[in-house]
Formats: C-alpha cells, structure tokens, sequence
C-alpha cells in the first residue's frame, strides 16, 4: 500500500483562509490512472469549469484548483469526488466533519441506549422467570454489581449527549454546529459528488438520483435546535440528576430514593428514541438526499426476532434473555414433565 500526502486547503470558501491559497493534492500511486479518471469526469468540469487545472510533472501528481471558487456547494462536491478517487485506488480516504461528528453521535447513542436496554432485559425476565431469578440469587453480589455498571454505563453516555460542558469535544450541540457549518455537503450536489466518488453511480446516474433530493436549510438546523431543546429540558429535570447524584456523587439514600421515584421508564425509552430519531434523519439525509424528519424511535421489547431490523437496544435485549436462560439450570421435575415423563 502506497503512502498518501493529503494537503487539502479550500481557501476563504470552505475554511476562510486565504483566497490565494491552492487545494494540492498529491498522490504517489496510480498516477496516471488517478488523473485520466479526473480528466474524463463531466462532473469535475462542471464542477470547476475553467478554473481547474490538472498538472502532470515530472513528479508526484498534482491536481491544483484555485480556492477563487465561491460556491460552498461545488467545493464540497469537489472534496467528495477527489476524496473518493485516491480512496478507491488508494484505500485513503479523506473524511469530512459532518461525517465524522455523525458517526460519533452514533457510537454514543447506541451506546447508551444498548447499556440501559441490557438493564431492562436482565430486569424483565428476572422478574417474569422463577428459575432464572432463582439462578441469579445464587450469585447475588454479581448481578448486583452487573445491575449497577449497565446503568452507570447508560447515564454517563446519555450525560456526555447531553451536558454542554465546554470541556466536552462531542455532544449534541457539537452535532448541530457541524450540520450547520457544512450545509453544503447536504445538498443536490453533495449527494451526487458523493454517489460519484463512492464509484457507485456515473455522474449522469448520480445526477439523476440527486434530482430530487432535500437541500437542508438554516431553518431545518433552528427546527432541530428546537427539539433538541424539549427533550434537553426533560434530560435535566428528571435524568441529569441520577447521574449526578445516583452514580457521580455520594448522596444520602433519601436523596436517591427522591431522584429514582421521579423517574420513569418508558420516559427514558422515549429519551433514547429521539437520538435514534436524530441520527436516523441525518444519516439518511446524508446517504439518500431525504428531508430530515425526526421521529421518535418506538422499541419493542421483547423485539419480534422475524423483524428485518432491530435496533442496537432490542437486539441485546434479545440475545440478555438468551443468555440468561442459557445460563439458568434447569428443574429436573420440569424436564421429566416436559418430555412426557412422570416427575
């Protein structure tokens, strides 16, 4: 595998620098290859039109585009295209910071979501099965402490989704403030940049499929600071505090018991729906060009194991009952009656 230098700068219209600043991009494998690519690509020209300038020397190649371009939209869609050129011949790819923040969001909200629904799964069927409550009592301290970890795990995650703690370098107010800063990626344009370079679509295909794609506007991102802002309040008056109190800091027992009765479960279900719904609406914004509608996720728990997909809290809700029950010894009175036997 070829080592890959990527100097990329956009100048004053992607990260307000200089206008006399150059996007340089070198690359030391498939030369030749990379730059027919891009020199047979309708939508580079479109793209850049005269201002583009592809220099082949003597050394490594240099694609050079003056950063005089304006328009936000073609830069982005320049970034993908090229992005996705070097990563296919190269398997480099180069990201962008919506991208990134998106998938980190994801991490957490799954993650949170995954720790709290592991909670429930050991609750409900402890409480449902004799002999799976009988078998965890005889290791109590254990599941004691397991009890404990999965809810510490769920409330510190949802407290770093949530807290705007200026030390946090991801949050959901973090999430937002990228979605607003590159507005231009979620476009026509950056939808079909991005089919483009994935290798996935030819231009004319990706063009055709972005044609009816969602533009996210200013007031989508104000739309989605408004939502943000209702489930935040419910977050801090009822949840923030279990975190603090409950698991961050020692508090007196009556104080706990004060926190935990104002709590509620399905409320909490509903918590983790919303971020599923946020990820969910930006993510296919992302891929497929579709209007970012957040949707509060609805679980099922116990999950229908036929259903095509689960989300990452019921699957392991699923697979703790099968844990469980594998793990639970059987009555050998009950084994006898089931198989036809006299006890």
């Amino acid at each position: 595998m070829a080592l890959v230098d990527v100097n990329i700068c956009l100048g004053t219209a992607f990260l307000a620098r200089s206008s006399s600043q150059l996007l340089d991009l070198r690359i030391d494998y498939f030369r030749s290859k990379l730059v027919q690519q891009l020199k047979d690509s309708s939508a580079l020209a479109a793209l850049v039109g005269a201002e583009a300038e592809i220099a082949v020397d003597g050394g490594p190649t240099a694609i050079r585009c003056p950063a005089i371009i304006a328009n936000r939209h073609l830069i982005s869609a320049l970034q993908s295209l090229i992005s996705g050129v070097v990563g296919a011949a190269t398997g480099y790819f180069v990201t962008n910071p919506f991208e990134e923040e998106l998938e980190v969001f994801r991490t957490e909200e799954e993650s949170a979501q995954q720790h709290f629904f592991a909670f429930l799964s050991v609750r409900t069927l402890a409480g449902s099965d004799e002999g799976v409550l009988r078998n965890m009592n005889s290791t109590p301290l254990f599941w004691r402490t397991t009890h404990h970890a999965m809810l510490l795990a769920a409330f510190a995650t949802l407290g770093r989704i949530f807290d705007q703690d200026a030390k946090s370098d991801h949050n959901i107010d973090k999430l937002i403030r990228v979605t607003n800063d590159n507005l231009h990626l979620l476009t026509k344009s950056g939808l079909a940049a991005r089919r483009v370079a994935s290798g996935s679509m030819t231009p004319a295909e990706a063009n055709r499929y972005a044609a009816d794609a969602y533009d996210m506007t200013v007031q989508d991102v104000r739309d989605l600071k408004k939502q943000v802002a209702h489930w935040r309040r419910l977050y801090e008056d009822k949840y923030r505090d279990v975190r603090h109190f409950v698991f961050a800091h020692k508090k007196t027992r009556s104080t706990v018991e004060q926190v935990l009765a104002r709590t509620n479960i399905e409320e909490v279900k509903q918590l983790f729906g919303f971020l599923a719904g946020v990820y969910h609406a930006l993510d296919q914004l992302y891929i497929n060009g579709r209007r970012p509608v957040v949707q509060v996720r609805t679980f099922e728990l116990p999950p229908n194991s036929r259903a095509s997909s689960m989300s990452p809290g019921e699957r392991v809700f699923a697979e703790g009952h099968e844990v469980l029950r594998m793990v639970t010894i059987p009555d050998p009175d009950e084994l006898r009656s089931n198989a036809g036997l006299e006890a």
